[in-house]
């Protein structure tokens, strides 16, 4: 095996393994949009429980602490969209940008040899660069922020939730 040959195996395979990282992706965010549901669910139950007629400190408070959640809802939601668009929307390499380097290396280089290296160091190249962004996304924190922001909305509608019987309301 060449040189050449050989790194473009390597680079591919590292990138196979980051790209079923990716294909991953989909999967491991069930359990943020699970408990973002349960939060808006949480929301609509607390909100008939707040008295906007006449309203009181403590329903200022509630509503404070709704909006508050919804906040860290919202914030959860970009932060888990952006995880599922970086990782489905790339995928290396490109297809016409493989056959137009074909092309380029067929009007410059004669030797058929010669060329089958240079496109093989391309293809190593274009799947290099894909392992490095991949592994580079693996490596961000987004779903664990938005999945943390989740969490402390839940935890802001259950101290809601335990506000609401000082209130003398049924909850």
């Amino acid at each position: 095996m060449t040189p050449a040959g050989f790194r473009l195996d390597i680079t591919r395979e590292m990138f196979r393994v980051r790209r079923q990282r990716r294909d991953d992706v989909p999967a491991s965010l069930a359990t943020p949009v699970a408990a973002l549901a349960f939060s808006v669910f949480n929301l609509a139950t607390l909100a008939p429980l707040v008295d906007l007629a006449a309203p009181t400190a403590l329903d200022v408070a509630l509503w404070g602490l709704a909006l508050f959640a919804v906040a860290a809802l919202v914030a959860a939601c970009l932060l888990i969209v952006r995880v599922e668009w970086r990782f489905i929307y790339f995928d290396p390499p490109d297809l016409e940008a493989t056959v137009e380097a074909e092309r380029q290396l067929a009007a410059r280089i004669g030797d058929p040899e010669e060329r089958l290296e240079r496109l093989r160091d391309y293809m190593a190249g274009a799947y290099g660069i894909g392992y490095r962004r991949y592994f580079a996304e693996n490596e961000q924190r987004e779903r664990t922020y938005g999945l943390r922001l989740i969490i402390l909305a839940l935890a802001v509608l259950m101290f809601a939730f335990a506000l609401v019987p000082l209130a003398g309301r049924a909850g």
